[in-house]
């Protein structure tokens, strides 16, 4: 068991954000923070419509059309369901992404989803290291506790 513990922590740190053009603000900010707080080097993959400007480091741009063609997130909206007031922020295809994200990159052992208007406060790698590191389960979260900040 030390030996897969020590696996683990030597894997490289992988987060995925994918955005349309409107939440491009948020994941500035969100990547930004990430970055202040490492204790180490993490990868960013970021699909989305355009890429960031400037370019951050370590960030790695995928394109949301070419994701689509590949794997057809339209496969998983409901059309019926579009139109309705509380879902139709779901109408941006980025949103499905995290459903395909094993698919996406094989290769990597473990990737962490965020979404792009999350300020992240501490360091990351920590909780990387430790989520899903010691069960078979393939979503892990964070428990929030207290009030939300406001901005």
């Amino acid at each position: 068991e030390k030996q897969s513990n020590t696996t683990v922590s030597n894997t490289t740190v992988h987060l995925l954000y994918a955005t349309d053009y409107d939440a491009m603000p948020g994941l500035d900010a969100s990547i930004r923070s990430v970055l202040k707080h490492a204790s180490e080097r993490v990868v960013i993959h970021h699909i989305g419509t355009s890429r960031l400007e400037p370019t951050l480091p370590d960030v790695q741009f995928h394109s949301l059309t070419d994701v689509h063609e590949i794997h057809n997130l339209t496969r998983f909206t409901n059309p019926h369901l579009s139109s309705h007031w509380s879902v139709s922020r779901l109408t941006s295809l980025a949103n499905y992404v995290r459903f395909v994200m094993a698919d996406m990159f094989p290769d990597v052992g473990k990737i962490m989803w965020i979404d792009a208007d999350t300020i992240i406060r501490c360091d990351i790698v920590p909780f990387f290291r430790s989520a899903l590191s010691t069960s078979n389960h393939t979503i892990s979260a964070r428990l929030m506790s207290g009030r939300p900040l406001s901005l």
